[in-house]
């Protein structure tokens, strides 16, 4: 199992991603808001269009691009979601299921999402690459 030390600690990855959970729960509405204006969210559609793009990735990137605007003029804020490892598919079903949540729930959801973020970024910072399947 791989670890992280410092000079004074030595933590497995699981346990540091478990101390960042703890940490990272629960998100008041104080935090939620100041964890989503400070979040880095790059456009989900601002990928460059190819000019041989399929029909499909035509249709799934306008319907991310509509689901979005609705997203935003619903909640009042940008659509964050972890989309490091989800296709356009994904995102676009996660999208719509989101679109039916009250506020309490996408709160919740947007906290999580957050959440999973954050422990992706810290992966990255200790220079965890998980083995391939």
């Amino acid at each position: 199992m791989p670890t992280v030390s410092t000079p004074n600690l030595t933590l497995s990855v699981d346990d540091l991603l478990e101390v960042a959970r703890e940490a990272a729960f629960p998100f008041t509405p104080a935090e939620l808001e100041a964890a989503v204006a400070a979040h880095h969210h790059p456009a989900l559609t601002a990928a460059p269009r190819r000019s041989r793009e399929s029909a499909t990735d035509a249709y799934l990137r306008q319907q991310i691009e509509s689901g979005v605007r609705t997203y935003e003029n619903r909640f009042g804020r940008p659509f964050i979601v972890r989309s490091r490892d989800r296709l356009p598919a994904e995102i676009l079903v996660q999208l719509w299921d989101r679109l039916g949540h009250d506020l309490d729930t996408e709160d919740r959801v947007l906290a999580q999402q957050l959440r999973e973020d954050a422990l992706l970024d810290l992966l990255v910072v200790i220079g965890y690459r998980p083995c391939p399947r």
